[in-house]
């Protein structure tokens, strides 16, 4: 009798399954029942999990006691699940959260600001399915946290980051300092007011402990613009004992250029430009990058890395399609640099848009040579340095154009995820509106704006229809040429066909204008509408364990939208607040623009926390639409 894979004794099957790639163990557990009973053994799915999903939230679930724990194979199945609903752009739902002036979405917690009739920020748990979101009124937090006359002055308030229950925002008013807030959003405590010096492009990371925040304010000697750190501890209500200077840093856009992040402990930047310069006399580009400890962050604890990046022989680069951004990975847990770019690869005619990873290391182990920059000074006068290619420009480099040359390197199959090219049938940058990619799905997502053309039946024809465009790969077998294979470009939702693809449509598309999104590697909200009237704010789910379900079983829409609920009365029981309108109409234009914050009185003391309270969730009384069971 032939021996098969059920047949094989556990200890040997526990010690082939550990090597499978994390989507050949789901297709081997498809093969038959037994198989798929022998994989679900508990013991074999926590091994799986530890392999190739260790730092999701399903794995920190699983190993969770309280009452929030799930099984190992419950966990193996959520990562699985969502992830290939991601690749194959196969989303569970669609939900209308609310509608609002600005948004941020980080951790799976969206906090989105409301201006009508007053200003209050609403925070929902997305990721745990929450049907409460807490409220902050914006003019009571002003009134009893910002000291002196920044609360009798008028101002903008900005929302810059979330994280570990925490939001920080930005409070600025005429003729004064910014002021910087951060709110322990479970209690509505003010754990933070800080008095800024600039707010030149400020960014703010943090975690339960640690605040930090930057400003591109710092002149170096050589007449740029650099960034500045500032940080604050949480727990021991004080700030750093110096600012941190991150000198040669080159780069101002985050997105672009330049990106911050708190992983392990440890503050990184990294920029993906080399010189201030416009004009560059260079043969390589290289990631530069800095870190710190947390908990001593100082100048002399301050390290500086660099890793390769590309050789300028690869070809031109379109800068307007350029993404970059640090991820963590969910199997490791390394931190790593992804960038997208758009390359003329070998100077040909046609653009490509590849996705890169690598890994931020440091010391830089891989290639540590990199780290350091040779001698022009050892070149004799009208000979190329040794270490530069053999050029005739190599030859008019000298000390002052600091030239930076390594020889190509080998990128890791893994590293490299070759996008859209000429025969994708991609859109032009203005109809892509959000654009992501997702290291551990081996995906990219873009949300496009796709109007009908022509009008389906002869009606009208959509100025707007947004719809996502998903490209993924998966592994080749080990006998092929190539180590990837694509699985296509998908489009999502189809064509319309029938009344149930219109109430879709019109649900993504609840209002038209202006699109701005934030996606992860569960869901994308975005929001759209015009600054004329409040946008709406849109979750795209792919992740089964995330289940907002609205109280709306009819298919119509509400002919008055929802802003805030109705708790937002200004009438409410604390009775010192004074209610002010946000948004005023400009005379003669029939639009309307941003009006500022006008911080309130201060509420008796032993009121509890004025500016915060609990309500239903805003959702709960709009659309949503379930493709699956959840």
């Amino acid at each position: 009798m032939p021996l098969t894979l059920e047949g094989l004794p556990y200890d040997v099957l526990f010690g082939i399954v550990q090597y499978l790639d994390f989507n050949d163990f789901f297709n081997l557990r498809r093969q038959s029942r037994q198989m798929k009973s022998l994989l679900s053994e508990e013991t074999i799915c926590r091994k799986v999990l530890e392999t190739h999903s260790n730092h999701t939230t399903e794995a920190k679930l699983s190993r969770d006691t309280g009452q929030r724990k799930i099984g190992c194979q419950e966990a193996l199945d959520r990562v699985h699940a969502r992830r290939e609903a991601f690749a194959l752009a196969q989303p569970v739902s669609v939900s209308l959260l609310g509608y609002g002036a600005t948004f941020l979405y980080q951790q799976g917690v969206l906090c989105y600001r409301v201006d009508e009739p007053t200003v209050v920020i609403r925070v929902l748990d997305i990721h745990n399915s929450s049907d409460v979101e807490r409220v902050i009124d914006v003019a009571n937090l002003i009134g009893h946290t910002v000291k002196g006359d920044a609360q009798c002055q008028p101002g903008t308030f900005t929302l810059l980051n979330y994280a570990d229950d925490i939001l920080v925002c930005m409070f600025e008013a005429r003729k004064l300092e910014p002021w910087l807030l951060a709110i322990r959003v479970s209690t509505g405590h003010c754990l933070a007011a800080l008095e800024l010096e600039s707010s030149q492009r400020i960014f703010a990371r943090h975690n339960s402990d640690y605040l930090l925040f930057g400003t591109h304010s710092y002149t170096g000697s050589h007449g740029h613009r650099e960034w500045v750190i500032s940080g604050y501890n949480l727990k021991e209500k004080r700030l750093f004992e110096s600012n941190i200077y991150l000198e040669n840093l080159v780069g101002c856009d985050i997105g672009l250029t330049v990106a911050f992040e708190i992983h392990d402990g440890y503050f990184y930047a990294v920029s993906n430009q080399t010189s201030f310069e416009v004009e560059e006399v260079d043969w390589t580009s290289f990631y530069h990058g800095y870190r710190f400890p947390l908990k001593n962050a100082c100048r002399e604890n301050l390290k500086a890395e660099r890793w390769w990046r590309r050789n300028h022989s690869e070809g031109p680069i379109n800068d307007s399609w350029t993404d970059f951004r640090l991820h963590v990975d969910e199997c490791t847990g390394d931190l790593l640099i992804v960038e997208a770019r758009r390359e003329w690869q070998d100077g040909g005619s046609d653009s490509q848009r590849t996705y890169y990873t690598r890994v931020v290391q440091f010391p830089n182990k891989e290639n540590p040579e990199d780290s350091f920059m040779f001698d022009c000074e050892s070149s004799s006068a009208g000979d190329p340095h040794p270490a530069l290619p053999d050029e005739q420009v190599a030859r008019l480099v000298g000390e002052e154009n600091k030239p930076q040359y390594v020889a190509q390197r080998e990128r890791h199959p893994k590293n490299v995820h070759c996008g859209d090219d000429g025969t994708t049938g991609g859109f032009i940058l203005a109809k892509t509106k959000v654009r992501f990619y997702n290291p551990d799905a081996n995906a990219f997502l873009d949300l496009v704006n796709d109007p009908e053309d022509p009008p389906r039946d002869g009606g009208f024809r959509l100025r707007q229809r947004l719809r996502l465009r998903v490209g993924s790969r998966m592994l080749c077998p080990p006998d092929s040429r190539q180590p990837y294979r694509s699985r296509g470009i998908w489009m999502w939702p189809p064509d319309r066909n029938s009344k149930d693809d219109d109430e879709l449509m019109e649900l993504l598309n609840a209002l038209s204008g202006d699109i701005e999104g934030k996606c992860d590697e569960r869901s994308l909200i975005y929001m759209t509408g015009d600054d004329t009237q409040p946008r709406a704010i849109v979750l795209i789910n792919f992740d089964v364990g995330i289940n907002l379900r609205s109280e709306r079983n009819g298919k119509s829409f509400p002919t008055q939208r929802v802003v805030g609920g109705a708790a937002s009365n200004p009438d409410r029981a604390s009775g010192k607040s004074l209610a002010v309108d946000c948004r005023k109409q400009c005379k003669g234009k029939g639009k309307w623009k941003q009006r500022s914050v006008s911080p309130v009185m201060r509420s008796p003391p032993g009121a509890g926390v004025p500016y915060f309270r609990e309500e239903r969730a805003t959702y709960l009384g709009l659309k949503s639409l379930h493709f699956r069971d959840v």
